[in-house]
């Protein structure tokens, strides 16, 4: 499995605080991509199912309450993909995709790659769509552009139809076991995070991993 790396206490790639595994590789090649170290399939290190997993726990451990992997593009690993969801869906533990694929598109492809359908399957929520420049809006939760969904997996195959997540407004304030608290917020919430001590900025959603 390339990764490109793995990192803790993200309060950007989906709700809470997350574990987030990057996948190295892509080939949609988005304008406007704040992530293009992660484009060459040969970049990145070569991992092991096992070292990812134990990776992951230990984010678990520290307090991490799901997981993301996003990339780079997970499904251009598929198999390597589908084993890391089903084993976190097997402990319970909350996934999250990031595609630059469209759900449906992902249905077409599956007939010939069925380990797709095991992602779509293990996952629990899928966000869809590549970013584009054009369509771009820094004020949506945990994307970067007006065309990408975030998807209930679950809810879409019981209704056969696509079930869509309503992020808007999600703020999390997390304590972690070392006493850190993490804000998820809006930067409009800025000034009273900074009455209440120092505050140290993360990264954009999905940026990052090399």
């Amino acid at each position: 499995m390339r990764v490109a790396a793995i990192t803790y206490r993200s309060v950007v790639d989906g709700p809470g605080v997350r574990t987030v595994v990057f996948l190295q590789g892509c080939p949609h090649r988005c304008k406007g991509c704040h992530s293009r170290a992660l484009w060459p399939s040969d970049g990145g290190r070569e991992m092991t199912i096992g070292e990812v997993l134990a990776a992951i726990g230990a984010g678990l451990f520290q307090g991490d309450e799901g997981v993301t992997l996003t990339g780079g593009e997970p499904l251009a690993q598929p198999e390597e993909a589908a084993k890391v969801c089903v084993a976190l869906h097997g402990a319970g533990v909350h996934t999250i995709v990031y595609t630059g694929y469209v759900y449906e598109d992902i249905l077409q492809m599956a007939e010939a790659i069925p380990a797709l359908k095991v992602v779509l399957h293990a996952a629990d929520v899928l966000v869809d769509g590549p970013f584009i420049l054009a369509q771009r809006n820094e004020r949506l939760p945990f994307r970067g552009s007006d065309n990408q969904r975030v998807i209930d997996l679950a809810a879409t195959r019981r209704r056969g139809e696509v079930v869509l997540l309503d992020w808007t407004g999600v703020e999390r304030v997390s304590i972690m076991p070392d006493g850190n608290v993490i804000l998820n917020a809006h930067p409009d919430t800025l000034p009273l995070a900074q009455a209440l001590g120092e505050v140290i900025p993360t990264r954009n959603c999905g940026e990052g991993g090399a």
